[in-house]
């Protein structure tokens, strides 16, 4: 938190941004503002001084050349939306969190049915076919433990 900036202020969540875009100086680069311009947008409100946080074209145009910094934006406005924001790095066939999670349910579905085929038949192609599916399934659930602890060691 910058210059005792209220814990999730819109303040704090430009300072925050200006981090997660590397810092104050690269930012002034990305928008072209002078870096005291920047750091007048992260006073606190009250302060004397000018504040009233970054304009949302300059916050737009940061989140663009800098995601890290969108995602900064993304969980301060989803929690005053009453909500969360996860981000979720994703493959080109994943396109929502719902999808994301269709897939993971999919892989898991697929390998328990597999094994309640081998375990009814006992024939050794039902066995190979479960053990595939179960492999898939793991797959499946070990992107999301990494990605689960990309984000933990984000936020």
């Amino acid at each position: 938190m910058a210059r005792n900036n209220p814990h999730d202020s819109i303040q704090d969540a430009v300072y925050r941004a200006y981090e997660a875009a590397g810092g104050l100086k690269a930012t002034s680069g990305i928008l072209n503002l002078a870096m005291s311009t920047l750091s007048s947008f992260s006073e606190p409100p009250g302060s004397g001084k000018r504040s009233g946080g970054l304009g949302i074209n300059y916050a737009h145009a940061l989140s663009d050349a800098r995601p890290e910094a969108a995602a900064v934006f993304a969980r301060h406005f989803a929690a005053l939306a009453g909500g969360v924001f996860q981000l979720i790095h994703t493959d080109p066939k994943i396109t929502s969190l719902l999808s994301h999670c269709g897939i993971v349910a999919k892989e898991c579905g697929e390998a328990q049915a597999a094994l309640i085929r081998a375990a009814e038949s006992a024939s050794a192609k039902n066995y190979e076919t479960a053990e595939k599916e179960c492999e898939e399934a793991r797959n499946a659930v070990d992107e999301v433990i990494a990605i689960i602890r990309k984000q933990r060691g984000t936020a």
